[in-house]
């Protein structure tokens, strides 16, 4: 015995609000590449889209100045102080020298804070551009949590601004 019955229904499928997140640009920017499309599963983690951020590069650009400056601070506080050592430097100069290498640190510690809130991570490059970093404003926007696209509207080459909705993803 086989049963063989069916009901046709009309219905509309809806998602949980709870298990879906909308995914908006973190910076405004040009979209360079977009992997993940509508339909295909992701996992926490996994690159929705790149985007090029002048904002991101102008940024690193600023830590590398800032780093600089406090590197030659630092040489100038040093030498001043062995210059009053040997007594051929005013120790005012000196105190001078200490007070523009610690402003330098603040400004570098700035700077740095400022690319964290961009969402760069700095931990094995304490300085970007330096040991083989990149100045590039390249950043990579990656999806909060494991589920299917539901919706993708990066675009190559589209230009978005911060917080524009370009991605939904469901845990259906």
């Amino acid at each position: 015995a086989s049963f063989e019955d069916s009901v046709r229904l009309t219905g509309e499928v809806h998602v949980s609000d709870a298990r879906t997140v909308h995914v908006s640009s973190p910076l405004s920017g040009v979209v360079l590449n977009s992997p993940a499309q509508a339909g295909q599963r992701v996992a926490a983690g996994d690159v929705l889209f790149d985007l090029d951020s002048h904002d991101v590069a102008e940024a690193k650009t600023d830590l590398l100045k800032k780093a600089a400056a406090l590197d030659l601070a630092t040489k100038t506080a040093e030498r001043e102080a062995l210059l009053f050592e040997k007594k051929i430097s005013a120790e005012m100069e000196v105190q001078e020298a200490r007070a523009r290498e610690a402003e330098a640190r603040i400004e570098l510690d700035g700077a740095r804070s400022r690319l964290v809130r961009l969402g760069i991570p700095l931990e094995g490059h304490p300085v970007p551009g330096s040991a083989g970093g990149s100045l590039t404003g390249r950043v990579a926007v990656r999806a909060p949590r494991g589920g299917t696209v539901l919706e993708g509207h990066a675009n190559p080459g589209e230009y978005v601004d911060t917080g524009k909705d370009l991605f939904v993803i469901s845990d259906l």
